[in-house]
């Protein structure tokens, strides 16, 4: 997983996103992103730490169905 950076800052360390108490997401110098403003291709998720910061990537591969 990759973190969601925030694209009006700089990439590296803190900028990143954390998700806030009612569902947004905010980067530290405080730009807001809703979760329907993730725009992600077809292959690619996102998902929330349990401790807040936000990551995006690919979701494992189901697994394969069972043959005999």
């Amino acid at each position: 997983m990759h973190a969601l950076t925030c694209a009006d800052c700089s990439n590296g360390p803190g900028t990143g996103f954390r998700t806030l108490s009612d569902g947004l997401f905010e980067c530290h110098a405080g730009h807001l992103l809703t979760p329907q403003d993730v725009d992600l291709d077809g292959q690619h998720v996102w998902a929330v730490e349990p401790s807040g910061p936000a990551h995006w990537g690919t979701p494992p591969a189901p697994p394969a169905p069972w043959t005999y």
